[in-house]
């Protein structure tokens, strides 16, 4: 993404760390990530940008899929629509599915986040329409996206042809 991304890192918190740490309370202001995300469960992944912390990852397992993990994301709002909440995305998804255990990295994005949503796109993610259809039973007002690790290496294939 042009010259205004230099590098973008993750550093894995153990929840007494995260819990301790100054970043918490940054996240925890930020209305769109702590209305949104729920900080307290699951592993915790800080973005970090030119060694900057800018965002989070929350990654927990899914309950209907033992080899899938669901992955929240949340950005600070200085570092919203550069494209380095998609850059994080896209690499952090290839971290998740590059692990051997995983087979399907899940996005449940709410209905009415637009932009979320053409970023899922982009990324090669497709919506799981059968746990759609049990959101909408329930009255789950997210739409659920799937990445498998099938796609992942058809995508690394076209690079590479």
């Amino acid at each position: 993404i042009g010259g205004t991304m230099e590098k973008i890192t993750f550093k894995r918190y153990e929840n007494s760390d995260f819990f301790d740490s100054k970043f918490l309370r940054v996240l925890a202001k930020d209305k769109d990530i702590s209305e949104r995300i729920n900080l307290i469960n699951g592993d915790k992944y800080i973005i970090r940008k030119d060694r900057e912390n800018i965002g989070i990852f929350i990654v927990n397992p899914v309950c209907y899929d033992l080899n899938a993990v669901s992955i929240s994301i949340g950005i600070l709002k200085n570092y919203r629509g550069q494209g380095i909440g998609t850059k994080a995305l896209e690499i952090f998804t290839e971290k998740m599915l590059e692990n051997e255990c995983i087979n399907k990295v899940y996005l449940e994005i709410k209905a009415d986040n637009e932009i979320s949503l053409n970023i899922a796109n982009k990324l090669g993610f497709e919506i799981d329409n059968s746990i759609h259809e049990i959101f909408i039973e329930e009255g789950y007002n997210y739409i659920p996206y799937e990445k498998s690790k099938i796609q992942y290496m058809k995508g690394m294939e076209k690079q590479y042809v």
